[in-house]
Parts: structure tokens; C-alpha cells; sequence
């Protein structure tokens, strides 16, 4: 008898949470018409002095736009595939520190330099 309750969508669900894609900043009309470029800008500025924020999906697979306001949570996964979207470099970045005394050290850094025996650092995430 199988105990196993998950069904296809469970196990669908566990391969998207293991991949992650980087978004993409959406791109400009590739056009030579003046007006579409200045209409192309207006959008665009107007959209970042509201707030609103917009990218493209980094799943090759996907590739729809997620839209979000600056004063809201960042979405952690894509409304439409379901996969991980990863902000690190658009909007987090990357550090590691002494789990003792706090001291940030570069990512390449692997163990803190006051103390003996050497500690290992861990890696954080903090909001840029």
C-alpha cells in the first residue's frame, strides 16, 4: 500500500520550487519611429514615478510580465508559471557574516578573522 498522499501536481510543484530564474528589466520596442520611442519613455517614466515596477519572467519557458508597486512586496514566485524568481542583483544582494560577532565579510570570504578556532560564516540575504 502506498502512504505517499502527493499526487502529480505535488510532485510537479517540488521540480518549479527547485529552479530559479533571475527577471528580466522589460525591454524597449525595437522600432525606429520616433513617436513609439517617446511614447516608450513617457510609459516608462511615468510608470517609475508612480511606483510601479515592471519585469519579464527569466524562465525561458514563460516570459510573462510581473507587475509590481515599489511600496508592495516583491512577488517571490511568477503568477503564471509557479516558478522561484530570483532578485539577487536587482534587488538583493548577497553577504556573509560571523554568527558570533556580526562582522559582514565579502562573498568569497569563508570563515572570520577574530576569532580562533575559526568560525564559519553564513550567508544572508539583505535588501539592497
Amino acid at each position: 500500500m502506498d502512504n505517499n498522499n502527493s499526487t502529480p501536481a505535488d510532485a510537479n510543484l517540488k521540480h518549479l520550487s527547485h529552479n530559479r530564474y533571475k527577471p528580466v528589466k522589460r525591454h524597449s520596442l525595437e522600432t525606429d519611429n520616433t513617436v513609439v520611442k517617446v511614447l516608450e519613455s513617457l510609459v516608462n517614466g511615468l510608470e517609475q514615478s508612480l511606483g510601479k515596477r515592471t519585469f519579464v519572467c527569466g524562465n525561458p519557458d514563460c516570459g510573462t510580465l510581473i507587475v509590481f508597486h515599489s511600496n508592495e512586496p516583491r512577488p517571490v514566485v511568477c503568477h503564471r508559471c509557479g516558478v522561484e524568481i530570483d532578485w539577487e542583483g536587482e534587488y538583493l544582494m548577497r553577504i556573509k557574516i560571523c554568527p558570533k560577532c556580526n562582522k559582514e565579510y565579502e562573498s568569497n570570504s569563508n570563515f572570520c578573522s577574530l576569532h580562533l578556532p575559526a568560525l564559519a560564516l553564513i550567508e544572508k540575504e539583505v535588501e539592497k
